[in-house]
C-alpha cells in the first residue's frame, strides 16, 4: 500500500502545482470548445464502419416506418401459421375419416355424375355416360356394400367368443387341408 500512497501524493501535489496557461477562464473555455469542435470535425470526416451500418437509426421516418413493416411482417407470420395449422388439423380430421370407412367413389365423382344427370339430352352428348362408367360405378359401390357387411360381420364375431371360436377351428382345418408346396 505503500507505492499508491506515494504515487497519489505525487499526483496530488503536481496538480497543485499546475496552473492553466492562461488566467482568464472565457480563454479556458474557447480551448476546450475548439478542441472538442476539432475532434467532432476529424470524426465527421471519416465516417467509421457503425455509422455506415446504423446511420439510418438517425432519421427518424426512416425508424417509424420499419417499424411498421416489421410488425406487417410479423402479423403476416402468424396468419400464415394459423392458417398452415387449421390446414394440417383438417387433412388429420380427413386421414381418421378415410382410414375407417373410406369411400370409394369421390365427392368429385359423385358431383359430375350428377351434374351429367341434370343435363338434357339434346345438350353436350359428349357428357353421357357409357355402359362401362356404369359399370364401374355400379362396381365400386357393391365394393362399398361389401365392406360394410365385412365390418358389420367382424363386429359380430368378436362379439360372441363361441363363434370366434368355432371360425378360428374351422379355419385352422382349411388351411391343415391346403396342399403344401
Amino acid at each position: 500500500m505503500g507505492q499508491q500512497d506515494e504515487r497519489y501524493e505525487r499526483v496530488i501535489k503536481f496538480l497543485k502545482n499546475a496552473k492553466p496557461g492562461s488566467d482568464s477562464a472565457s480563454e479556458t473555455a474557447e480551448k476546450v470548445w475548439k478542441e472538442i469542435c476539432v475532434k467532432i470535425i476529424q470524426r465527421n470526416n471519416r465516417p467509421d464502419l457503425i455509422d455506415i451500418l446504423f446511420g439510418w437509426t438517425c432519421i427518424s421516418w426512416v425508424r417509424r416506418s420499419l417499424v411498421a413493416a416489421s410488425l406487417f411482417l410479423v402479423v403476416m407470420f402468424a396468419f400464415q401459421q394459423g392458417m398452415i395449422i387449421r390446414q394440417i388439423n383438417h387433412l388429420s380430421r380427413q386421414i381418421e375419416i378415410y382410414q375407417k370407412d373410406a369411400p370409394d367413389i369421390t365427392p368429385e365423382y359423385k358431383g359430375k355424375s350428377m351434374l351429367l344427370f341434370s343435363l338434357p339430352d339434346d345438350r353436350l352428348k359428349v357428357f353421357r355416360k357409357d355402359e362401362k362408367e356404369k359399370q364401374l360405378e355400379q362396381l365400386l359401390r357393391s365394393i362399398d356394400h361389401l365392406r360394410v357387411e365385412y365390418k358389420n360381420l367382424h363386429q359380430v364375431i368378436e362379439s360372441d367368443p363361441e363363434l370366434k371360436k368355432l371360425i378360428e377351428k374351422r379355419l385352422s382345418e382349411v388351411t391343415d387341408s391346403k396342399v403344401k408346396l
